[in-house]
């Protein structure tokens, strides 16, 4: 039942219904950490078909199996954080476009669908991952808009990875600054505090391996936009009512944080470069029988000039 509705094949849960097939499912997530996880066989499938927004095979389901009420609140959740993954597998691999359900258009539409059978956009879900680090990951506005008009608060702090984060101050992230600072008007037409301070993940440096690493910083989305170079959202933050002269609780300025990242990154791609020449010679030198001495080129003791203070 639960792979019938993952493939949004109605003809297939019709048949597993007529026969009296299990029908409970599991439902899998994918968590912060990148890591899959599943939650008991236990999940009423009308729950599972709304969270994959087939509300056609919900409705059978609810019909069929009208003692199993889904948690609209917990497929509203499902439905958003499944974003980056949710279909995948064979889409991918066929290179196929993504199903027309999973626009940015067509998920507010079923989006608001569900919070009318009363799913709630603040309420934390039962099992997962929350849907406020994935709303920002839509290709269109609709589904921010969609939220915030239905209450969804513009000052939530939720988990990301490492920590907790903000709309507001999560846009800098963004390679669109047209869209992130589309983004940043709505938030604070819906009350988003543009000069707010909190502790956030912030990019510090690179591990061993060549990965950033993270710690937690005082940040204003302010601080966020200059962090990334992101001079357009800064100007819009600025015209919105963020106070360049405004101190993190470090006591620094968003100037003070202005191009760090770029430092960063310019470590980070050597480290990818060197990393592929390793492999490459490797690769070589297993090829021919040999062994590869050498070492690293001493990138790791720069990484403090490129960090943060």
């Amino acid at each position: 039942m639960e792979a019938a509705i993952y493939n949004r094949n109605l003809d297939a849960v019709k048949y597993l219904s007529s026969i009296d097939a299990a029908h409970k499912v599991s439902v899998r997530f994918n968590a912060l950490t990148g890591q899959w996880q599943r939650t008991e066989v236990n999940i009423p499938p009308a729950e599972l078909a709304c969270g994959v927004a087939d509300f056609e095979t919900m409705a059978f389901l609810l019909e069929r199996y009208p003692d199993e009420k889904p948690n609209y609140t917990n497929c509203l959740h499902y439905l958003v954080a499944s974003l980056s993954y949710y279909p995948s597998g064979h889409f991918f691999i066929l290179k196929n476009p993504a199903p027309t359900f999973r626009n940015g258009e067509n998920t507010a539409v079923a989006v608001q669908k569900i919070i009318d059978l009363g799913g709630e956009p603040n309420t934390q879900p039962e099992y997962g991952v929350p849907m406020y680090n994935s709303v920002l990951s839509s290709n269109t506005n609709d589904l921010l808009v969609t939220l915030l008009k239905n209450g969804m608060d513009a000052n939530t702090q939720f988990s990301c990875l490492y920590g907790k984060c903000m709309f507001l101050t999560k846009l800098g992230n963004y390679l669109d600054e047209t869209q992130s600072s589309e983004r940043a008007k709505i938030l604070v037409k819906y009350g988003a505090d543009v000069n707010a301070t909190h502790d956030t993940p912030v990019i510090i440096g690179l591990d061993a391996s060549g990965s950033y690493l993270y710690e937690k910083r005082s940040m204003t989305p302010l601080h966020d936009a200059e962090f990334f170079d992101k001079k357009i959202l800064a100007a819009t933050l600025i015209d919105l009512g963020a106070d360049p002269a405004h101190k993190n609780a470090d006591g620094y300025t968003a100037d003070g944080y202005a191009g760090k990242f770029a430092k960063i990154k310019a470590l980070y791609e050597k480290q990818v470069a060197i990393n592929q020449q390793r492999a490459a010679q490797a690769q070589k030198n297993k090829d021919s029988g040999g062994s590869f001495g050498g070492s690293i080129l001493d990138v790791m003791g720069a990484i403090g000039a490129g960090g943060l203070y």
